[in-house]
């Protein structure tokens, strides 16, 4: 779910969402500290794959995509990280994931 309610004149022209899995212990690189409590995620070296293709949205509306549908690319590929990127600039008041849980040891 993308969401652009309440944004009827600063909503994106289009959104693209990516996403990767990065296995546990892997999710973080201590030796590039954020701030002393946090670390940065190895997301340079993560393989970034689509999920939803880039497409238009609406000024104050809500964009619901379906796997069931074909509307999500790679849906049945684990993730365990999404990136969203808007073009030119604009307001999304939510971004929604809905997703079953499988977990194998890798995230252990």
């Amino acid at each position: 779910l993308l969401d652009t309610k309440h944004f009827r004149g600063n909503y994106p022209e289009s959104v693209y969402v990516e996403a990767c899995c990065l296995a546990s212990g892997e999710n973080e690189d201590a030796s590039v500290p954020l701030s002393p409590s946090l670390a940065v995620p190895k997301f340079e070296t993560a393989e970034w794959f689509p999920l939803i293709p880039r497409g238009r949205m609406a000024p104050d509306s809500e964009h619901v995509y379906e796997a069931e549908k074909g509307q999500i690319a790679n849906a049945g590929r684990p993730v365990s990280h999404v990136r969203v990127s808007i073009y030119p600039d604009g307001g999304l008041s939510r971004v929604r994931i809905y997703g079953a849980t499988g977990l194998s040891s890798s995230f252990e």
